[in-house]
């Protein structure tokens, strides 16, 4: 659950900015889309008979709806109020329409992952002070408030800061979150789950395309996303145990042993595997941070190190994150003839599609081979998927329109099955336990 509200974060931008950018009709049965001038404040004069009125709106609560010859604008005004002819004001009201600018889009699409950033280093020390399932309990409520946060949202800064709050927690719960699974597996199936957690990204990338092809608006969608992905996550959490390894390494042997029999089942012996948890609990617990930043000196520690941090690093320059926030916009721009929505779906489909197939490819084909293959792959549908705007920007891709799906399909595969597992399992197994 926590890799599917890392999927819905990523993803809800692709539903949402399209309402955000666009000026929808408030009563038309036409659609009118309007560009708004790029000012920080704009000033409406309406006149009649009797009366001038001019009211001053804040740039990113704009809406415009058309009645007859006459344009009108409904907008929430600075300060929560709007100031009336006759003196009188009214309150401002939590679900009025909000519109980004070019601007605001793209800080409201990348806050999350500025948040990921520090949210993600401070992983380490909740998961050190109170283990990785009370860490994950830490941050789903916080996740679930910063989506109430942008259902509720009045201003566009109520908006951006709840993107940067989830993008902290999701840095949290990622990290947390696999760590606990692989901490909690048996061997025999560690490598699988690892792989199983990449495809709950793809699912929760699917749900929230879903949501956007249902029609619902980008407040009841980011309302839904919350309690889906997060109410029953803080439940199910709550009844598990914290992992055995992190009881060993603060020496208590005891509640290790519990969370070992509920995780294998009553009729499992786990002395043996309870000692081997507790031998390299003891080790761990006696590391300080100096010491495990001074083993970096030692190449058996530094050489995976480094391959595990260029291979992330590369990984997300391919672009996976900007290609889930963006899918609907890129279908809107290439207007390759098929609903926006609807590629964007089978774009999801496709993602969901490529885990499953990652997790036999990545352990047949072996994890150099796959990421050799899959970079190369990605590679040559991100060149075909140039290729189309380069033919549509010279007026040659009105038959070719089948190139844009195509390619956005292929390399959403090719991510699902190869480049966004694999750094996950390499970091998992090159790196020394007691580095680890």
């Amino acid at each position: 659950m926590a890799h599917l509200s890392l999927g819905t974060v990523l993803a809800y931008p692709a539903i949402s900015l399209p309402q955000l950018t666009s000026l929808q009709p408030l009563s038309s049965s036409v659609p009118v889309y309007t560009s708004i001038p790029d000012q920080d404040m704009l000033t409406f004069y309406q006149s009649n008979d009797t009366a001038q009125q001019a009211i001053q709106y804040e740039r990113s609560t704009v809406d415009y709806r058309e009645t007859g010859e006459l344009l009108t604008l409904q907008m929430n005004p600075k300060n929560n109020t709007v100031k009336k002819g006759d003196g009188s004001s009214s309150t401002w009201n939590f679900f009025s329409t909000i519109h980004l600018t070019s601007s605001q889009t793209a800080w409201f699409a990348s806050a999350h992952t500025l948040g990921a950033i520090w949210g993600s280093m401070m992983c380490g020390f909740l998961m050190s002070i109170f283990g990785q399932r009370r860490a994950i309990l830490i941050a789903a409520p916080v996740t679930l408030a910063s989506w109430l946060s942008i259902w509720l949202a009045p201003f566009f800064s109520v908006m951006v800061t709840a993107r940067l709050v989830s993008g902290l927690c999701i840095g949290v719960l990622g990290t947390a979150a696999q760590v606990y699974i692989v901490e909690v597996a048996h061997e025999t199936v560690r490598g699988s789950l690892t792989c199983i957690t990449d495809l709950f990204v793809g699912l929760g990338l699917l749900f929230t395309y879903i949501l956007g092809i249902s029609g619902l608006g980008w407040r009841w969608a980011a309302f839904t996303l919350g309690l889906v992905t997060n109410v029953p996550l803080i439940i199910g959490l709550s009844l598990f145990p914290d992992s055995p390894r992190w009881l060993a390494t603060k020496d208590r042997k005891e509640e290790a042993r519990k969370a070992l029999k509920f995780l294998r089942g009553s009729s499992y012996d786990v002395s043996a595997e309870l000692e081997k948890i507790m031998k390299a609990g003891s080790s761990r617990s006696k590391t300080t941070f100096t010491q495990q930043i001074s083993k970096l000196k030692d190449p058996v520690v530094y050489a995976p190190f480094l391959t595990g941090c260029g291979v992330f690093f590369f990984s997300q320059l391919s672009g996976p994150y900007v290609v889930y926030s963006y899918t609907v916009h890129i279908f809107q721009v290439a207007n390759a003839g098929l609903s926006p929505y609807l590629s964007t779906v089978l774009v999801g489909v496709a993602r969901v599609a490529g885990s499953c197939i990652g997790i036999v490819v990545v352990e047949r084909a072996g994890r150099r081979p796959a990421m050799l293959m899959g970079g190369v792959g990605a590679s040559l549908s991100l060149i075909c998927l140039g290729l189309y705007f380069f033919l549509q920007r010279g007026e040659g891709a009105s038959s070719s329109g089948w190139l844009a799906l195509v390619s956005m399909i292929s390399f959403t595969i090719i991510l699902g099955a190869t480049i966004s597992p694999i750094p996950f399992l390499l970091s998992s197994e090159l790196l020394p336990l007691s580095f680890r």
